[in-house]
């Protein structure tokens, strides 16, 4: 079949289950992700299997884009602004719910004997808590402004939400370079691990600030001020920051991430640049790149880790609010922020499958890749559903909505 014709109908179907979701009160992210498991190739063959396969430079884009978007939200002046104890917390709910899903995992898998191979359970483990830390604030917002919320627990929630894609990333970084570490050298341990992790970061970060640096050069010296030439300078910089990453063999999504924080700590333009980001290419962007990974979701995958992906919701909502929690009684948050702030970061999206896409791309991880996906994206659309009504419960409970 005609790539045009298959892009063409993967665009519309995306486009249009978007908007049916959007109207129903769920996001758009979660029409796009069902919009690709029904033109998953397992279920009507209207897309061919290699399709995913050959687009994947394209999704590789996308999930770069969203990655130096989140770090374009990383300006000193906010960091400033959303204060020590939001920080804290950020920090302190991502941990937690790492550590608790990691090992809640790695015991079930232990003792129940998971069809995985004694190898692979700790990495396998470690992989998938290290995607238990982000949040998708857009259902959250969407009941926040449907509702007209304001408050502590409101500004905590969006504060908190800034955050913990970053830390996430961060987590994930220095996971997939353990994991690899172990499955690729027997003789390696977690401290092995945990240099190479810290060296990796370290040169990847370094190539993003490199390009953060020459993308602001570039358009300080060329004078670049109208929209159109922005779109030309992000996507050909992001391309090539990218690229060269993953030429060096290094994390090309933390190199992009910094890049975005250089841009948006040091461009004058920035500004223009986010507008050019959200108005022009972020919804496109969205929009393709969920709906090719509900392509890769395979239902007797899904069927055959519905444990994992159960113990992967619970375990991350309990380790989320232990943190949120701790943190805020340590920094003497009121007892409505302890109570109540958890219920906005339920909703997960964005980010966190493109990570677990990446994890499905390596081939050192294949033998428990596919467990991996349908752990993830079943936990993802149960996230994605209930998380907006729980946000609302929330935000209702801490006496924060103006509407009935």
């Amino acid at each position: 079949m005609d790539t045009l014709l298959i892009t063409g109908i993967i665009l519309l179907s995306g486009y249009v289950f978007g908007q049916v979701f959007h109207r129903i009160g769920l996001p758009r992210v979660t029409g796009y992700i069902v919009a690709g498991i029904v033109l998953n190739p397992r279920i009507f063959f209207i897309v061919p299997d290699v399709f995913p396969l050959h687009v994947r430079p394209i999704t590789d884009l996308c999930l770069a884009f969203i990655t130096m978007e989140v770090g374009t939200s990383l300006t000193m002046p906010k960091l400033r602004q959303l204060g020590r104890s939001i920080i804290t917390i950020a920090f302190s709910e991502s941990i937690m719910a790492f550590l608790l899903v990691g090992t809640v995992l790695y015991l079930f898998l232990y003792l129940t004997g998971f069809d995985m191979g004694a190898a692979y359970l700790l990495p396998f483990s470690m992989l998938v808590a290290s995607l238990a830390a982000p949040t998708d604030p857009t259902a959250t917002l969407a009941v926040m402004h449907e509702y007209k919320a304001r408050g502590k627990v409101t500004d905590t929630i969006m504060g908190v939400a800034a955050l913990d894609d970053a830390i996430c990333i961060i987590i994930y970084s220095v996971a997939i370079n353990m994991t690899s570490s172990m499955l690729g050298d027997t003789s390696a341990n977690l401290g092995t691990g945990l240099l190479t992790s810290v060296k990796e970061i370290i040169f990847s970060v370094g190539v993003g600030v490199v390009f953060g640096w020459i993308f602001n050069f570039l358009a300080y010296r060329l004078k670049i001020v109208s929209e159109g030439a922005y779109i030309i300078l992000i996507i050909g910089g992001l391309a090539f920051c990218f690229g060269t990453a993953r030429t060096l063999e290094i994390d090309g999504l933390l190199s992009a991430m910094a890049l975005g924080l250089m841009v948006a700590n040091f461009n004058p333009h920035r500004h223009i640049i986010k507008k050019v980001m959200q108005r022009y290419t972020e919804e496109l962007i969205f929009l393709f790149f969920f709906t090719v990974s509900g392509m890769y979701l395979e239902f007797s995958v899904v069927s055959g880790v519905l444990s994992l992906i159960l113990l992967f919701v619970v375990s991350r909502g309990v380790g989320k609010f232990t943190g949120v929690y701790v943190a805020s009684r340590l920094t003497h948050r009121s007892a409505n922020v302890r109570r109540f702030t958890i219920g906005g970061l339920i909703p997960q999206g964005g980010i966190v499958i493109g990570l677990a896409l990446a994890v499905h791309a390596t081939p050192e991880f294949e033998p428990f890749a596919k467990a991996l996906l349908g752990t993830i994206m079943g936990a993802t659309i149960i996230h994605e559903i209930v998380g907006p009504l729980i946000s609302r419960f929330s935000l209702r409970k801490a006496g924060e909505t103006r509407l009935v």
